[in-house]
């Protein structure tokens, strides 16, 4: 059994986790992706030097002028793109550094939400502990409790005469001479047929033996409606009888001090929401940062792509297989080492072009995984299970979970389906059930009331019955 900030511990923990691991990827994808670069360049340099070495032979040294520019502008394109990156570096640096902060923030601020609720508690706690004490309030709550059972009973009573309707009445409706003369009223003060018709319908009365069938119908049809009105009658009285111990359980809570401490615990409760968006709105930020950042390391940023339409243009050029073709055919010493070194590069290349591949995709893996939890911490946040009386279940199942989220066995919904039926509020001081807090509130099709919460508003206390943000009750669960 562990308690909700225990288990947003153990999310975030693993967050920062995978977080790490994703940067560690991220520093390796760069290194690749730069080695991988810097090849390119090496190729265009000995290409270049292969070019001069055989300029009688080459169209006047346009190769090696080509390649001469291309080169330059190569390099002024990844120098601009080293600033890009350590400027998005030092920003991203900045945001987790404000990111830290903001958690800093967000523990103070908890801790006081935890100490606000423990107190409204208390004095829940102690209002409850008078009022079981007031024999006024204890006779007030036994008259409650006996016109609720009574409307509830009414109520029942209505419901099921609604189901005799239907199922008694079926056979009626089906005989063909009972709906004819009841559809005209036959034998009440609304029948106003023609003497012809009168005596035509009599004797259909008398051989159908129709009067006795009208006066079952009616009585069949007329009950439901009178079971309705008694069990509203009694559900007003029932009404009445527990806004009356509401409003002897509101004093009690306003002789403890209850509303104070929960305006208290409101604003405190608000001060951590504004909290948890602005880390949200910052994490949104870092992630747009370390996006870029990862297309950078990918050599996928602008910078990047133009370098690499640099190069391919050059290196796709006909006249390079020619110049290659002729370096390999000479007895010259200096193109032996520009051919040789070309053969190296050309070996690296595959290699680092497969390195790069296979960081990518670990990048999205390590990129999904985050994301995930960032997900599972945003819904475990709003829903305030981190809350001082919240705790769950099975803590080794919920690791596992996590570990299995990790691993992509298992999506977002699923975890929080499993999060949600660990998840229990442990009772404090006060009882979510006491007086008032056993009725019904709301109204049901039969009519009447569902739960109202215990001291709730519309009477009292809020004793286990207070949502907090993005749903969840406080003190002791509720229901």
């Amino acid at each position: 059994m562990l308690s909700g900030g225990d288990i947003l511990a153990l999310i975030e923990r693993r967050l920062g986790d995978t977080r790490r691991e994703l940067e560690k990827v991220d520093v390796q994808l760069q290194g690749s992706t730069a080695e991988l670069a810097h090849l390119h360049q090496a190729e265009l340099g000995v290409l270049s030097v292969l070019a001069r070495i055989r300029l009688r032979e080459i169209e006047r040294g346009e190769v090696a002028e080509a390649l001469d520019d291309t080169g330059r502008r190569v390099t002024e394109l990844l120098a601009q793109r080293a600033e890009a990156q350590a400027a998005l570096g030092e920003e991203i640096a900045a945001g987790q550094e404000a990111l830290a902060k903001l958690e800093q923030e967000r523990t103070a601020q908890h801790t006081v939400v935890d100490a606000a609720e423990q107190a409204v508690d208390a004095a829940e706690a102690e209002a409850q502990q008078r009022l079981a004490a007031d024999d006024a309030y204890r006779a007030r709550l036994a008259t409650a409790e006996a016109s609720d059972r009574m409307a509830d009973l009414a109520e029942e009573k209505a419901q099921e005469a609604h189901t005799d309707r239907t199922e008694k009445g079926k056979p009626y409706e089906a005989d063909p001479l009972f709906a004819y003369l009841w559809s005209r009223g036959y034998g009440t003060s609304r029948y106003g047929a023609g003497p012809l018709t009168r005596l035509l319908d009599r004797w259909v009365a008398r051989i159908s033996d129709f009067e006795p069938l009208r006066r079952n119908y009616w009585m069949l049809s007329e009950l439901p409606t009178r079971f309705d009105e008694h069990a509203q009658r009694m559900r007003v009285i029932a009404e009445a009888d527990v806004a009356a111990v509401q409003v002897l359980e509101r004093e009690a809570g306003e002789a403890a001090g209850v509303p104070e401490r929960e305006r208290v615990l409101g604003a405190a409760e608000e001060g951590l929401a504004d909290i948890d968006r602005r880390i949200e709105a910052l994490d949104a930020e870092i992630d747009a940062l370390v996006d870029k950042r990862a297309s950078f390391a990918a050599g996928e940023d602008d910078l990047s792509r133009q370098c690499t339409a640099l190069l391919s243009d050059a290196l796709r050029r006909e006249k390079m297989k020619t110049l290659r073709e002729r370096a390999t055919r000479t007895n010259n010493p200096d193109d032996d080492a520009a051919v040789d070194e070309l053969t190296v590069i050309r070996t690296e290349t595959p290699r680092l072009e497969d390195e790069v591949v296979r960081f990518r995709a670990l990048h999205e893996t390590h990129r999904a995984r985050t994301a995930k939890l960032e997900e599972i911490r945003k819904r475990f946040k709003e829903h305030r299970y981190d809350a001082v009386n919240s705790e769950f279940v099975n803590s080794a199942l919920i690791a596992t979970l996590l570990s299995q989220l990790l691993a992509g066995s298992l999506g977002v919904p699923d975890i929080w389906d499993a999060l949600t039926k660990q998840q229990r509020y442990r009772k404090l001081s006060a009882d979510p059930r006491f007086g008032s807090g056993r009725f019904p509130r709301g109204p049901r099709p039969g009519g009447g009331f569902g739960k109202t919460g215990g001291f709730g508003k519309g009477g009292g206390f809020r004793t286990g019955g207070r949502i907090g943000r993005g749903g969840g009750f406080r003190t002791g669960g509720g229901f």
